[in-house]
């Protein structure tokens, strides 16, 4: 959001039948791993409150803008984060193969089972975006990685 990208959602998109995808806009979340990081370019987030889920976790909770991007959009990239101690942040290519398990691995369904239905709206999903991992342990690094990626 710093660097003028809207809010969608935290963690959590629908994947329509056509592969587009639409955010679930839950509270930003941010978990304790991640504070220092993340004050580096949000400093208020010291002075938030600390609050415990209900799966033990400690979080702070980001104001996210009033307005949420709520549009079903096409995906052109998918970007899976990895937080990693002192290094410079870095995107690399995924192949199709490696996005489409990563995407399964993550993917819920009431009763456990992914559908044929579900599976093809996965692959419709990818069909027109680019994969990548993003390693960083700098958030502002992240940050201009992406926006390299969106100039690019």
């Amino acid at each position: 959001m710093e660097a003028g990208f809207e809010y969608a959602a935290d963690d959590i998109v629908l994947i329509a039948s056509d592969g587009r995808v639409k955010g679930v806009p839950f509270a930003l979340a941010l978990k304790s791993g991640a504070w220092a990081m993340i004050e580096k370019l949000r400093p208020e987030i010291g002075e938030a409150a600390v609050h415990s889920r209900p799966d033990g976790k400690r979080v702070r909770y980001l104001n996210a803008p009033r307005t949420v991007y709520s549009a079903s959009v096409p995906v052109g990239w998918i970007v899976f984060i990895k937080r990693a101690s002192n290094v410079p942040a870095k995107l690399a290519p995924l192949g199709q193969l490696e996005t489409i398990s990563r995407l399964i691995d993550g993917a819920y369904s009431p009763d456990g089972k992914l559908t044929h239905q579900g599976f093809h709206a996965i692959k419709r999903t990818l069909a027109d975006a680019k994969s990548f991992e993003l390693q960083y342990s700098d958030a502002a690094q992240a940050r201009d990685a992406i926006v390299d990626l969106c100039d690019g």
